[in-house]
């Protein structure tokens, strides 16, 4: 069963709960117009400016990944590129395009999958050349985060809100089995630093999702000593985050694992909410 709640307040310090009534859209079939790709499930799509991002597995289903680029132009869709893994970290099996961050012309991209499942994440430039008019991506491997600890996952989950970035690693072992972790970045000063389970015991999967914004950073684990998950609030910037409280599922006789998904949103009236699943 699945449950959304928007979590409002958190701009002033505070936590509350209520129901989302959610926006009325028109439908419209993602665009996967890359003929290389026969396996076009989509894993992630991230939109911004009518740049559209979708991760999708690969030619032969191997989960090697790939990032399909679309523009809008009038009223339908122009592929623009489709991104990959970069040499060495492009061998089949490191699902590149599980999860993706994109605004204002950078990207994150994740891959669980790379290096026996220790995971990754890669981030990727879009600039207009003056000249043509043309889009060209770059690869920024300056920022680029790659795990050696096998299994952990780095990179199930991501999100950026400048200078902070994060990547979920919730399948890492400490202490306890799968209790998962958080990879911090500063942007601005090239600091990278692990953030771990406040609260961990075995399998809660810390870091199965993550949000930034204004300051605060969500980390979703679904799976809490409650069995029923739990978003954990932290405050801060760059890699300094202290941790603030821990929001548990207000509904835990619906019996799913809150926290499986964390997502800012953008109100209308300009404020921010947080929306959560489960």
């Amino acid at each position: 069963m699945h449950h959304f709640i928007t979590l409002v307040g958190f701009l002033l310090g505070l936590v509350s709960l209520m129901p989302h009534a959610g926006a009325q859209c028109r439908p419209e079939p993602l665009p996967i117009m890359d003929a290389t790709i026969s396996d076009p499930v989509v894993l992630s799509p991230a939109m911004h400016e009518g740049v559209l991002l979708i991760g999708s597995r690969s030619l032969d289903g191997s989960n090697s990944g790939a990032v399909v680029v679309s523009r809008r132009e009038g009223d339908g869709w122009v592929h623009e590129t489709t991104l990959r893994a970069p040499a060495p970290y492009d061998a089949q099996g490191n699902k590149f395009g599980h999860a993706i961050y994109y605004r204002d012309g950078l990207a994150m991209i994740g891959a669980p999958g790379l290096n026996a499942d220790a995971g990754g994440g890669f981030f990727f430039l879009r600039t207009i050349d003056p000249a043509t008019g043309s889009a060209q991506w770059q690869h920024l491997p300056a920022w680029d985060v790659v795990s050696w600890k096998i299994g952990e996952g780095l990179g199930t989950s991501l999100d950026l809100d400048w200078p902070t970035a994060a990547f979920g690693a919730p399948y890492a072992r400490g202490t306890h089995n799968e209790e998962g972790r958080v990879m911090l970045l500063d942007l601005s000063n090239d600091l990278v630093a692990p953030l771990p389970n406040p609260r961990p015991s075995s399998t809660c999967r810390f870091g199965g999702s993550v949000a930034l914004s204004d300051g605060r950073l969500f980390v979703g684990q679904t799976n809490s000593s409650t069995s029923r998950g739990a978003v954990a609030v932290f405050t801060g910037s760059g890699v300094d985050m202290t941790y603030e409280s821990r929001v548990d599922d207000p509904n835990p006789e619906l019996g799913g694992q809150f926290g499986t998904r964390v997502v800012r949103h953008n109100e209308s009236d300009g404020t921010r909410s947080l929306w959560v699943s489960s």
